[in-house]
C-alpha cells in the first residue's frame, strides 16, 4: 500500500461520525495523566473533571461511530438540560450525606469560586455519563454480533405501552405499596445511618416508578421490565457499574477527591471503594433514570413561570448544598489556602490522606 493510499484511508477513518470526539477524548485523558505525572497543580486538582469530560467525549464518539447517533448529537439542548439537572440531583445525595457521613472530600481548591465551580462541573457529569453508558451498552446488547457501524441504534421506548394500575399485582408485589417501601428506604437511613445507609441508593426509584408506570409507562423502566422488555433495564444497571468503575478510577488518581467513611463493609478495596460497595452502582443507575424521566415529564408539562420557579428553587438548593459540603464534608479547607505556596502540593495531599486513614484505623 502506497503512502498516498494509506493517507487516504486514514482520512476516511477520521471522517467517520464520532472519530473527532474519540480523538479529543483520548487526547484529554493523555493530557490529564501527563499532568499528573509532571505534578502540574491545576491538572492534579481538576484531574477528575478533565478525565470525566474526556470519558464523555469517548462514549459519545463511540455511540456515533457504532450507531450513527448519540444522546448528545440527538439533542444538544436536551443533553445540556440533563447536565444542568444532574447538579441538584447529585446534591440531593450530598444533603443526605450530611446525616450519613459516608464520604468526605479532601485536597479541594482553597478559593471558594473555583471550588464551587468544580462542584457544579463535576456533578453535572453524573446523569450524562449514565445515559451515554446506557445508550452504548443497550446498543451492543440489541445488535450483538451485527457489524453495521453507523447504521444501528438502541430501540426507542415503545409509546404504545399500556399503563399498569397501582392495585394490579405483578410478581406478587403491588406497585402502590412501593411508595411505602421507598419512604422507608429514605427514612430508615436518616434514623439509623450506621445500619441502613445502603438503602438510600434505591429509595428514589421506589417513590417515582409507581406513578410513572401508571401514568407514563413509556418513561418507566419498571413498566418495561414487568412487560418483559428488560434489555434496557439490564443496560442501565450495566451502565451504573461501568460508570462506577471509572468514577472510582479517576477519583483515585485525582488530588482533589473523596474518601469513604462508611461503617461497613470492611475488606479489600478497588481504588477507594470496598468491593461490595460496587453493587450500589446498579440501583443508583436505576434511580438516575427514574429521576431523569420524571423530571423531563414534569418539565414538559410546566408553564414558563413554573419552569422559572423550578430553576430558581433548584439553584437556591444547589447553593445551600455547596455551602453545606464546605461546612461538613470538605476537609482541610482553612489550611488549604496556606498550602498554596508549596512547590509540591501532591505531597501535602498525600500526607493528609495518609493521616486520615491512620485516624480511621
Amino acid at each position: 500500500m502506497s503512502i498516498r493510499e494509506s493517507a487516504a484511508r486514514m482520512r476516511d477513518v477520521a471522517a467517520k461520525p464520532g472519530m473527532r470526539e474519540i480523538a479529543a477524548g483520548m487526547l484529554g485523558l493523555a493530557f490529564g495523566y501527563g499532568g499528573l505525572c509532571l505534578r502540574v497543580r491545576p491538572i492534579g486538582e481538576f484531574f477528575y473533571l478533565a478525565a470525566w469530560g474526556s470519558w464523555l467525549l469517548l462514549a459519545d464518539g463511540a455511540n456515533r461511530l457504532l450507531y450513527g447517533r448519540s444522546p448528545w448529537s440527538d439533542s444538544p439542548r436536551a443533553f445540556g438540560r440533563l447536565a444542568l439537572m444532574s447538579i441538584p440531583w447529585w446534591l440531593f445525595f450530598e444533603v443526605l450525606n450530611l446525616r450519613l457521613r459516608n464520604w468526605a472530600y479532601e485536597g479541594l481548591p482553597g478559593a471558594l469560586a473555583v471550588r464551587w465551580t468544580g462542584y457544579a462541573a463535576s456533578f453535572a457529569t453524573v446523569l450524562p455519563a449514565i445515559e451515554e453508558g446506557r445508550f452504548l451498552i443497550e446498543g451492543l446488547m440489541t445488535h450483538a454480533g451485527t457489524p453495521r457501524l453507523g447504521k444501528t441504534a438502541p430501540p426507542a421506548a415503545d409509546p404504545s405501552s399500556q399503563g399498569l394500575p397501582a392495585g394490579r399485582r405483578r410478581g406478587g408485589v403491588r406497585l402502590g405499596r412501593l411508595w411505602v417501601l421507598g419512604g422507608l428506604f429514605l427514612v430508615l437511613p436518616m434514623l439509623w445511618p450506621r445500619l441502613f445507609f445502603p438503602l438510600v441508593w434505591g429509595g428514589v426509584s421506589l417513590l417515582i416508578e409507581p406513578s410513572l408506570a401508571r401514568e407514563k409507562p413509556e418513561r418507566s423502566w419498571l413498566a418495561r421490565f414487568l412487560q418483559g422488555k428488560r434489555s434496557g433495564v439490564y443496560a442501565l444497571m450495566a451502565s451504573g457499574l461501568l460508570c462506577g468503575f471509572f468514577w472510582e478510577l479517576f477519583n483515585f488518581w485525582s488530588w482533589s477527591k473523596w474518601v469513604y467513611t462508611i461503617p461497613w463493609p470492611s475488606g479489600p478495596k478497588l481504588f477507594e471503594m470496598p468491593w461490595l460497595g460496587y453493587a450500589g452502582f446498579a440501583p443508583f443507575a436505576l434511580e438516575c433514570e427514574s429521576f431523569r424521566q420524571w423530571f423531563e415529564w414534569r418539565w414538559a408539562r410546566a408553564s414558563g413561570p413554573a419552569r422559572a420557579a423550578w430553576a430558581a428553587g433548584l439553584a437556591a438548593f444547589s447553593l445551600y448544598a455547596f455551602a453545606a459540603i464546605d461546612g461538613t464534608t470538605a476537609r482541610g479547607l482553612p489550611s488549604r489556602q496556606a498550602a498554596t505556596t508549596t512547590s509540591e502540593p501532591h505531597l501535602i495531599y498525600t500526607h493528609r490522606l495518609t493521616s486520615t486513614k491512620e485516624e480511621q484505623a
